[in-house]
């Protein structure tokens, strides 16, 4: 529940409430999350979100539902944001972000589905020397079509705009968007039928290094668009974009636009360039141009904001519509007529030393933010809804789903007008639930609520193809954040919950990171992955052999087996019921598995130059040579402990490693890929 989601460290609140009403989220429900139409509008009325030292402010958007006329300022110590949407017709329009992100989140918008994501800042990036932190970000859950309009994007460490997982299946398109000093690349993606028009992207010199703040890890390797994955067959069309990624404006690697043949992936998608203007290297067999010059306009797109406070009153020049307005409706207190003969009041109670207490339930009938008319035993307001960030009434498939955040002595309270029949307390120490003001456990409100006695066979499992289910989780250290896995399994898969804790206590749960974490049968087979962190787990029923599991961030995360710590390979032999294969050194592109505790990759790639380039670099623990994406070993590369020298003349050169890098430099025009999961 909620898994990484929110720094829970040292905090200098009191209680929500408080904060609340110091940032002002109350006038932000009534205003800038109501749902509206039209285009961008311009508006001088707009919410401030001062997100506190050390906080982070984590927003979510659903199907219809709409974020707008926002300024989230992060300027405080520590302090990061993040905006989540998934589902269908969201919209993300005029929100500005203003300071610099603290690293907290891996990026700043992460979105997938049908939705419009318009008149955007996010220009004031992250902090040089933080690893792995981009701006917009789309999973590979993506499906439908998305668009990018209008958006400013500036100075992020891992893509300005990242689109380009190798199965996503849903289009992207980004319009008269500003992308500048973007770390990897400012535009990445793959998919077939994809655009990008009418863009500017530029570096000036200012392109944020991914690595340590000492600035020891001096990686820039900068591109302007480049697919990554896909295959030949996708085209992305780019048209009318004037793209200025040059050795000149670069503080160090650069490619202007990119697509070829990726050593472990194969082919990638293939981009056509249309009335396009670019000043700098166009490579790779699959780019194709059609009225090309060297000769951009720079300007920012008409409508696109420069500043936080811009993107919030909204800058666009098609302002005629008169903006959104909020729905004045006040019927949430008219109490529907219908179930009402078995409506309770569910409440959720904390100690007053209770800080971001979370919790969750599902029902089968209506449920409605509520207040109770008695108070907490320290004082407290018993309300639901107070914590519009975090308190959320849905429904899906015919289930009502409820849950939110609460503390410092307070409550939440809800109506339900049917059985509850799941009930999660992330802080069972600090906080309890009441069911009409009676204090019972989760699994009591569940017994009343359904006028049922308990069912003691619930161990026993589904019937069907249960005479080989397994229980697969993916279990984090407290320290991890947003880290991803998958695996293919050839009979049915799906989210389940494990019946007992990690090691840090957190739950183990799947499916609760909605705009990440996806089941899918595909050809027979069923796919499966997901994103966790901070001391959760994510778990699977999985009822026939494992052929395919990855596990992103292994040095923080692992996989059980029906509650047995396993590797990935053991997965696979255990659920195939086969003996482990003693010949697995290889990995499917031929190149070797990497040794034990090396699951970093360093890439010199010299196949698309023409003359030789040297590199020399260090690392502050284990480095080996490598075969990794079809590289060579050659006998004068040479590895003097910790520091490698080399030269590449129309090959590739790899290596294995852990630790930091330290002191990069290229002589020539070969590229370098440093991947920090690449096992």
């Amino acid at each position: 529940m909620n898994k990484g989601t929110r720094n829970t460290g040292n905090r200098d609140i009191l209680n929500r409430r408080s904060y609340l009403s110091a940032i002002g989220t109350s006038a932000l429900a009534a205003s800038a999350l109501a749902a509206g139409a039209g285009s961008a509008a311009a508006s001088e009325d707009y919410e401030i979100i001062e997100v506190g030292r050390g906080q982070n402010w984590v927003h979510s958007l659903g199907d219809g539902e709409t974020l707008e006329n926002v300024l989230i300022d992060i300027t405080a110590e520590g302090a990061d944001a993040q905006i989540r949407a998934s589902g269908d017709d969201w919209t993300i329009r005029n929100v500005g972000f203003r300071g610099q992100a603290a690293g907290t989140n891996v990026n700043r918008i992460t979105a997938a589905g049908s939705g419009t994501i318009e008149c955007v800042y996010l220009g004031d990036g992250i902090r040089s020397g933080v690893t792995r932190n981009g701006g917009i970000g789309v999973p590979r859950s993506h499906r439908g079509a998305m668009t990018i309009k209008n958006c400013y994007i500036a100075e992020w460490t891992d893509n300005g705009i990242y689109a380009s997982e190798r199965d996503v299946r849903g289009t992207l398109h980004v319009e008269d968007c500003y992308l500048r000093d973007n770390n990897v690349t400012s535009l990445r993606m793959c998919r077939d039928g994809s655009t990008i028009e009418g863009c500017v992207i530029e570096n000036t010199g200012n392109v944020p290094v991914a690595g340590p703040s000492d600035g020891s890890y001096a990686s820039v390797m900068s591109r302007g668009i480049w697919t990554g994955y896909g295959n030949a067959d996708w085209e992305v069309d780019i048209v009318d974009t004037h793209i200025a990624v040059n050795s000149s404006n670069t503080n160090g690697n650069s490619i202007a636009v990119i697509s070829s043949q990726h050593g472990t992936w194969g082919d990638q998608s293939t981009l056509n360039l249309v009335d396009c203007e670019v000043d700098g290297t166009i490579t790779g067999e699959y780019v194709t141009q059609q009225n090309v010059g060297d000769d951009p306009d720079l300007t920012i797109p008409s409508g696109t904001p420069t500043s936080a406070e811009e993107a919030a009153s909204g800058v666009s020049d098609d302002d005629s519509s008169g903006g959104s307005n909020p729905d004045e409706s006040d019927d949430a207190d008219d109490g529907e007529e219908g179930e009402e003969g078995n409506e309770r009041l569910l409440a959720f109670v904390t100690e007053p030393d209770a800080r971001f207490a979370s919790y969750e339930f599902v029902a089968e009938g209506p449920v409605e933010f509520a207040e109770a008319d008695y108070e907490t035993p320290s004082g407290g307001t018993i309300e639901g809804g107070t914590f519009t960030a975090e308190d959320y009434v849905e429904e899906r498939d015919d289930e009502w789903h409820a849950g939110g955040v609460t503390g410092g002595g307070q409550g939440d309270a809800f109506t339900v007008r049917g059985p509850v029949t799941a009930l999660e307390i992330d802080q069972p120490d600090v906080m309890w639930v009441e069911l009409d003001g009676e204090r019972m456990s989760p699994e009591e409100v569940v017994e009343k609520t359904s006028g049922e006695e308990p069912d003691d066979s619930d161990d026993d499992g589904e019937e069907g193809e249960e005479g080989n289910e397994r229980l697969l989780a993916f279990v984090t250290e407290p320290d991890a954040r947003f880290a991803g896995y998958e695996f293919v399994a050839e009979g049915p898969v799906e989210f389940a919950e494990a019946d007992y804790e990690t090691p840090s206590g957190g739950t183990i749960r799947g499916g609760t990171f909605v705009a990440e974490d996806y089941v899918e049968e595909r050809d027979g087979e069923w796919h499966a992955g997901g994103v966790t962190g901070g001391g959760q787990g994510d778990a699977f029923t999985v009822r026939g052999p494992v052929t395919a599991l990855e596990i992103d961030q292994p040095d923080v995360m692992w996989v059980e087996l029906d509650g047995e710590r396993m590797s990935p390979e053991e997965v696979v032999e255990n659920t195939a019921g086969e003996e482990p294969d003693e010949d697995e050194d290889q990995d499917e592109d031929g190149s070797e598995e990497p040794p034990a505790g090396l699951t970093k990759a360093i890439v010199v790639d010299g196949t698309d130059v023409d003359e030789p380039s040297s590199y020399t670099f260090s690392v502050t623990g284990d480095v080996v040579p490598s075969t990794y994406r079809d590289a060579t070993i050659d006998d004068d590369t040479e590895v003097d402990g910790t520091t490698v020298t080399g030269t590449v003349d129309g090959n590739r050169d790899a290596y294995w490693f852990n630790g930091d890098v330290i002191g990069f430099s290229v002589a020539g025009d070969a590229t370098v890929d440093i991947e920090y999961d690449a096992r």
